[in-house]
């Protein structure tokens, strides 16, 4: 209902959207392109899908993977484009942030449902660099205008939380290290860190 409530769960549903595509699930796909195409309506982005045709071929494609998939891409890049034109691209940082949360949440979610949980800690690493980057575009002085400080404050726990686990820092400090493997402990730390910001995300 808030406008940072909107821009976090562009990235959301649009998470939610890769992984159902991903996973084959189209129904489920048709339905948040409907909900992402809302968002971006309510953020003054109405333009980025507003090419009928667009809409057509996700529909006419639901079923054939590779073929929504670079109708995924061209959204991506007409999103872009648009926030470059218009002075937005500050924002970007916002639906990275919702988008990073819900990647990590699925993933939690996988890893807690599946015994196939290798290179999980190879996973965790990129993720968590690719947080930094998040939390340095949320601190751009653009985005002052919107209520993004709890947003940095609970991904910057996210982040400090991580370095300090005893595992990272002995990867860390280990230049033979192959690779990160967390204990149970410090993934029900993160993971539970992750499920409390996401609800934040979704249901305040």
């Amino acid at each position: 209902t808030t406008q940072i409530q909107q821009m976090l769960n562009f990235g959301v549903y649009s998470a939610d959207l890769a992984y159902c595509v991903t996973n084959d699930q189209s129904n489920e796909a048709r339905q948040l392109i409907a909900v992402i195409k809302e968002l971006a309506d309510a953020q003054g982005m109405s333009a980025v899908f507003d090419n009928k045709d667009l809409m057509d071929r996700f529909d006419m494609n639901l079923e054939i993977q590779d073929s929504i998939e670079v109708i995924m891409v061209e959204i991506h890049e007409r999103t872009e484009e648009y926030m470059e034109e218009n002075d937005m691209t500050h924002t970007s940082a916002v639906h990275y942030a919702g988008a990073w949360v819900e990647g990590m949440y699925l993933g939690v979610y996988d890893f807690e449902h599946s015994d196939d949980n290798e290179n999980v800690g190879s996973q965790i690493i990129e993720q968590m660099e690719i947080l930094k980057n998040i939390v340095k575009g949320l601190k751009d002085p653009k985005n002052e205008e919107y209520d993004v400080k709890w947003v940095i404050t609970d991904l910057e726990n996210i982040q400090s939380v991580y370095d300090n686990f005893e595992s990272v820092i002995a990867f860390d400090n280990d230049e033979s290290a192959i690779q990160l493997t967390l204990t149970e402990d410090e993934f029900a730390s993160i993971a539970s860190l992750i499920k409390d910001v996401r609800a934040k995300m979704v249901n305040a």
